[in-house]
Protein backbone atom coordinates (compact mmCIF):
# COMPACT_ATOMS: atom_id res chain seq x y z
CA UNK A 1 0.00 0.00 0.00
CA UNK A 2 2.72 2.40 0.80
CA UNK A 3 4.87 1.64 -2.13
CA UNK A 4 5.34 4.42 -3.22
CA UNK A 5 6.54 6.14 -0.90
CA UNK A 6 8.83 3.81 -0.06
CA UNK A 7 10.43 4.09 -3.68
CA UNK A 8 11.63 7.63 -2.78
CA UNK A 9 12.96 6.96 0.85
CA UNK A 10 14.98 3.77 -1.20
CA UNK A 11 16.36 6.93 -3.41
CA UNK A 12 16.95 9.25 -0.38
CA UNK A 13 18.46 6.69 1.48
CA UNK A 14 20.91 6.33 -1.44
CA UNK A 15 21.70 10.06 -1.12
CA UNK A 16 22.61 9.44 2.00
CA UNK A 17 24.44 6.35 1.54
CA UNK A 18 25.46 5.13 -2.07
CA UNK A 19 26.65 1.65 -1.19
CA UNK A 20 23.01 0.78 -0.19
CA UNK A 21 22.61 -1.98 -2.43
CA UNK A 22 19.31 -2.91 -1.06
CA UNK A 23 17.72 0.43 -2.10
CA UNK A 24 19.68 0.51 -5.58
CA UNK A 25 17.94 -3.01 -6.23
CA UNK A 26 14.94 -1.47 -5.70
CA UNK A 27 15.17 1.68 -7.69
CA UNK A 28 16.88 0.01 -10.55
CA UNK A 29 13.76 -2.27 -10.92
CA UNK A 30 11.83 0.55 -11.42
CA UNK A 31 13.19 1.93 -14.71
CA UNK A 32 12.16 0.82 -18.17
CA UNK A 33 14.23 -1.61 -19.81
CA UNK A 34 16.05 -2.88 -16.64
CA UNK A 35 15.33 -6.71 -15.44
CA UNK A 36 16.47 -8.67 -12.80
CA UNK A 37 19.03 -9.58 -14.07
CA UNK A 38 20.28 -6.04 -15.26
CA UNK A 39 19.43 -4.70 -11.96
CA UNK A 40 22.33 -7.00 -10.39
CA UNK A 41 24.64 -6.13 -12.78
CA UNK A 42 24.49 -1.84 -11.73
CA UNK A 43 24.35 -3.26 -8.14
CA UNK A 44 27.82 -5.27 -8.57
CA UNK A 45 28.92 -2.14 -10.46
CA UNK A 46 28.17 0.12 -8.15
CA UNK A 47 30.18 -1.90 -5.26
CA UNK A 48 33.44 -2.64 -7.44
CA UNK A 49 33.31 1.08 -7.63
CA UNK A 50 33.11 0.81 -11.18
CA UNK A 51 30.38 3.32 -11.40
CA UNK A 52 29.02 6.14 -8.77
CA UNK A 53 27.06 8.95 -8.58
CA UNK A 54 29.46 11.44 -9.51
CA UNK A 55 30.79 9.14 -12.07
CA UNK A 56 28.63 6.49 -14.53
CA UNK A 57 29.97 6.65 -17.58
CA UNK A 58 30.56 2.69 -17.67
CA UNK A 59 26.51 2.73 -17.35
CA UNK A 60 27.03 2.68 -21.47
CA UNK A 61 28.28 -0.89 -21.39
CA UNK A 62 24.94 -2.42 -19.79
CA UNK A 63 22.51 -3.89 -22.67
CA UNK A 64 19.12 -2.94 -21.67
CA UNK A 65 17.68 0.37 -19.82
CA UNK A 66 21.04 1.96 -20.62
CA UNK A 67 19.07 5.78 -21.15
CA UNK A 68 16.70 5.51 -18.38
CA UNK A 69 19.92 4.57 -15.86
CA UNK A 70 21.51 7.59 -17.24
CA UNK A 71 18.21 9.38 -16.44
CA UNK A 72 18.23 8.36 -13.16
CA UNK A 73 21.63 8.77 -12.58
CA UNK A 74 21.86 12.87 -13.37
CA UNK A 75 18.88 13.49 -11.11
CA UNK A 76 20.81 12.23 -8.15
CA UNK A 77 24.07 13.59 -9.30
CA UNK A 78 22.51 16.76 -9.38
CA UNK A 79 20.30 16.77 -6.15
CA UNK A 80 24.11 15.38 -4.22
CA UNK A 81 26.15 18.30 -6.18
CA UNK A 82 23.65 20.87 -4.31
CA UNK A 83 22.81 21.92 -0.74
CA UNK A 84 19.14 21.03 -0.91
CA UNK A 85 17.48 21.05 2.36
CA UNK A 86 15.26 17.62 2.46
CA UNK A 87 12.00 19.26 1.74
CA UNK A 88 13.35 20.08 -1.35
CA UNK A 89 15.16 16.28 -1.77
CA UNK A 90 11.81 15.18 -1.46
CA UNK A 91 10.12 17.51 -4.09
CA UNK A 92 12.59 16.71 -7.21
CA UNK A 93 12.51 13.11 -6.21
CA UNK A 94 8.62 13.30 -6.56
CA UNK A 95 9.12 15.32 -10.08
CA UNK A 96 11.46 12.72 -11.30
CA UNK A 97 9.38 9.67 -9.84
CA UNK A 98 5.69 11.29 -10.92
CA UNK A 99 6.12 9.40 -14.82
CA UNK A 100 6.88 6.60 -13.34
CA UNK A 101 4.10 6.52 -10.68
CA UNK A 102 1.75 7.29 -13.48
CA UNK A 103 2.83 4.44 -15.28
CA UNK A 104 2.50 1.72 -12.21
CA UNK A 105 -0.31 2.45 -10.28
CA UNK A 106 -3.75 2.88 -11.39
CA UNK A 107 -4.79 4.98 -8.69
CA UNK A 108 -1.93 6.93 -9.02
CA UNK A 109 -3.75 9.94 -7.92
CA UNK A 110 -5.10 8.93 -4.88
CA UNK A 111 -0.44 7.63 -4.39
CA UNK A 112 0.27 11.79 -4.80
CA UNK A 113 -1.18 12.67 -2.19
CA UNK A 114 0.57 10.53 0.21
CA UNK A 115 3.29 11.81 -1.76
CA UNK A 116 2.54 15.37 -1.34
CA UNK A 117 2.42 14.67 2.66
CA UNK A 118 5.62 12.81 2.61
CA UNK A 119 6.82 15.99 1.29
CA UNK A 120 5.23 18.00 3.63
CA UNK A 121 7.13 15.81 6.30
CA UNK A 122 10.18 16.11 4.91
CA UNK A 123 10.40 19.87 4.73
CA UNK A 124 9.97 20.29 8.46
CA UNK A 125 13.60 18.61 8.75
CA UNK A 126 17.16 20.44 8.71
CA UNK A 127 18.83 17.01 8.00
CA UNK A 128 18.51 14.18 5.61
CA UNK A 129 19.65 11.25 7.57
CA UNK A 130 17.66 12.70 10.30
CA UNK A 131 14.67 11.97 8.47
CA UNK A 132 15.83 8.63 7.14
CA UNK A 133 16.47 7.72 10.70
CA UNK A 134 12.74 8.95 11.85
CA UNK A 135 11.20 7.06 8.76
CA UNK A 136 13.16 3.96 10.01
CA UNK A 137 12.23 4.05 13.53
CA UNK A 138 8.40 4.39 12.37
CA UNK A 139 7.96 3.63 8.63
CA UNK A 140 5.08 4.20 6.52
CA UNK A 141 2.80 1.43 6.18
CA UNK A 142 -0.66 2.68 5.18
CA UNK A 143 -1.84 5.19 2.75
CA UNK A 144 -3.78 8.21 3.68
CA UNK A 145 -6.88 6.52 2.40
CA UNK A 146 -6.57 3.98 4.72
CA UNK A 147 -5.61 6.76 7.87
CA UNK A 148 -8.02 9.24 7.36
CA UNK A 149 -11.91 8.50 7.83
CA UNK A 150 -14.34 8.36 4.49
CA UNK A 151 -16.10 11.89 4.70
CA UNK A 152 -19.47 10.57 5.46
CA UNK A 153 -18.13 9.00 9.08
CA UNK A 154 -19.02 11.22 11.87
CA UNK A 155 -17.15 9.53 14.85
CA UNK A 156 -13.75 7.90 14.88
CA UNK A 157 -10.67 7.95 17.08
CA UNK A 158 -7.49 7.84 15.36
CA UNK A 159 -4.73 6.19 17.40
CA UNK A 160 -1.35 7.25 16.21
CA UNK A 161 2.84 8.02 16.95
CA UNK A 162 4.18 11.22 16.47
CA UNK A 163 5.81 10.15 13.62
CA UNK A 164 3.00 8.87 11.81
CA UNK A 165 1.21 12.35 12.68
CA UNK A 166 3.39 14.08 10.80
CA UNK A 167 1.76 16.57 8.01
CA UNK A 168 -1.59 15.26 9.35
CA UNK A 169 -4.74 17.08 11.61
CA UNK A 170 -7.34 16.93 13.50
CA UNK A 171 -10.02 18.95 15.17
CA UNK A 172 -9.06 17.70 18.65
CA UNK A 173 -5.65 15.70 19.53
CA UNK A 174 -5.22 13.97 22.86
CA UNK A 175 -1.35 13.45 23.94
CA UNK A 176 -1.01 11.14 26.42
CA UNK A 177 1.97 10.55 29.12
CA UNK A 178 3.51 14.22 29.10
CA UNK A 179 5.47 12.52 32.20
CA UNK A 180 9.22 14.13 32.82
CA UNK A 181 11.33 11.13 32.47
CA UNK A 182 8.75 9.78 29.70
CA UNK A 183 8.64 12.74 27.30
CA UNK A 184 11.29 13.68 27.36
CA UNK A 185 12.53 10.65 27.74
CA UNK A 186 15.17 9.73 30.81
CA UNK A 187 17.70 8.76 28.13
CA UNK A 188 17.90 11.96 26.26
CA UNK A 189 18.78 14.13 29.71
CA UNK A 190 22.65 14.15 29.44
CA UNK A 191 22.47 14.48 25.48
CA UNK A 192 21.55 18.21 24.44
CA UNK A 193 20.99 17.13 20.92
CA UNK A 194 18.56 14.28 21.97
CA UNK A 195 16.61 16.48 24.38
CA UNK A 196 16.14 18.91 21.59
CA UNK A 197 14.77 16.32 19.13
CA UNK A 198 12.38 15.35 22.02
CA UNK A 199 11.43 19.12 22.06
CA UNK A 200 10.61 18.97 17.96
CA UNK A 201 8.75 15.55 18.98
CA UNK A 202 6.69 17.79 21.64
CA UNK A 203 6.11 20.54 19.10
CA UNK A 204 5.01 18.60 16.27
CA UNK A 205 2.20 16.34 18.41
CA UNK A 206 1.14 20.07 20.06
CA UNK A 207 0.40 21.25 16.34
CA UNK A 208 -1.25 18.74 14.42
CA UNK A 209 -4.36 19.84 16.82
CA UNK A 210 -6.71 22.43 14.45
CA UNK A 211 -9.06 23.27 17.55
CA UNK A 212 -8.70 21.49 20.68
CA UNK A 213 -5.32 20.15 22.46
CA UNK A 214 -5.40 17.81 25.98
CA UNK A 215 -2.45 16.93 27.26
CA UNK A 216 -2.52 14.38 30.21
CA UNK A 217 0.32 12.62 32.77
CA UNK A 218 -0.15 10.24 35.19
CA UNK A 219 0.93 10.89 38.74
CA UNK A 220 2.84 8.89 40.92
CA UNK A 221 3.88 5.86 38.53
CA UNK A 222 7.01 3.57 39.52
CA UNK A 223 9.19 3.20 36.39
CA UNK A 224 10.54 -0.09 36.32
CA UNK A 225 13.89 1.36 33.81
CA UNK A 226 15.11 3.57 35.95
CA UNK A 227 13.60 2.57 39.30
CA UNK A 228 11.89 6.67 40.26
CA UNK A 229 8.68 6.79 40.80
CA UNK A 230 7.77 9.52 38.15
CA UNK A 231 5.63 12.24 39.23
CA UNK A 232 6.20 16.06 37.78
CA UNK A 233 4.88 16.71 34.27
CA UNK A 234 6.69 17.39 31.15
CA UNK A 235 9.05 20.00 31.40
CA UNK A 236 7.47 21.31 28.21
CA UNK A 237 4.47 22.40 29.93
CA UNK A 238 5.93 22.49 33.26
CA UNK A 239 6.45 26.56 32.73
CA UNK A 240 3.39 27.12 30.89
CA UNK A 241 1.00 29.96 32.50
CA UNK A 242 -2.65 29.12 33.97
CA UNK A 243 -3.85 32.00 31.35
CA UNK A 244 -2.30 30.02 28.45
CA UNK A 245 -2.78 26.08 30.18
CA UNK A 246 -6.30 24.86 31.78
CA UNK A 247 -5.34 22.54 34.40
CA UNK A 248 -7.64 19.91 35.66
CA UNK A 249 -7.27 16.76 37.71
CA UNK A 250 -9.04 13.77 37.32
CA UNK A 251 -9.05 11.26 40.33
CA UNK A 252 -11.00 8.02 41.09
CA UNK A 253 -14.17 8.13 43.56
CA UNK A 254 -14.48 5.63 45.59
Amino acid sequence: ESAHIKDLLAMMRILSNPFDAISWQRIFLLLDGVGPSTAEELVSMLIEGKISIDDYSHVKNIKRGRESVEILFDKLQSITNSKFSPGEIASKLSEYYHPILRGKYDDYSKRQKDIDTFTTIAESYRSLNSFLNDMAIDPPTDTLGDILPDDHENEFLTLSTIHSAKGLEWKAVFLIWALEGRFPSAKSGDNLESMEEERRLFYVACTRAKDELYISYPVNIYDRETGFVLSRPSRFIDNIPDTDLERCVISDEE
